[in-house]
């Protein structure tokens, strides 16, 4: 234990902490206008399909499917190096909490299948009902694509 706080309120914390950590590696090494413009791209061309389908003309939608698809090469090409950076804070950070609460259980009043066993959960799905809302929060607030 690092804080000298219950083993849950140090996960929320390092939660927190890795949630903002993510978006501002995602904020500052991805281009986020060129990332908005693809997503955009992507839509345009996504609706463009659809309506070729629609109107029978299967070439042309074809043809909109791959210009889709070279805007979704272009959305993850540019999120590569923020996601690259990520993943290895991320397996640094989920390495070391496998050591410093191994032992830990997080105690439910919610019976979540499969997470929570006997009125408890590990450390890691506590890890993961605190990243993920979080981490959503902190994307619309840094307003990252």
């Amino acid at each position: 234990m690092i804080f000298g706080l219950p083993a849950y309120q140090e996960i929320f914390i390092w939660g927190i902490i890795l949630s903002l950590a993510s978006a501002l590696i995602s904020r500052f090494l991805a281009n986020q206008q060129e990332i908005k413009k693809a997503k955009k791209d992507m839509e345009f061309y996504r609706k463009k399909s659809s309506e070729a389908q629609k109107s029978g003309d299967l070439k042309k939608a074809n043809q909109y499917m791959g210009e889709m698809m070279k805007a979704s090469q272009q959305q993850l090409r540019l999120n590569f190096r923020a996601m690259m950076f990520s993943l290895i804070v991320f397996v640094i950070a989920l390495g070391w909490f496998g050591t410093a609460y191994a032992d830990a259980t997080i105690a439910s009043p919610l019976p979540i299948p499969y997470v929570v066993q006997e009125g408890s959960m590990s450390w890691f799905w506590w890890y993961l009902i605190i990243v993920l809302p979080f981490s959503t929060v902190f994307r619309k607030l840094l307003d990252v694509a």
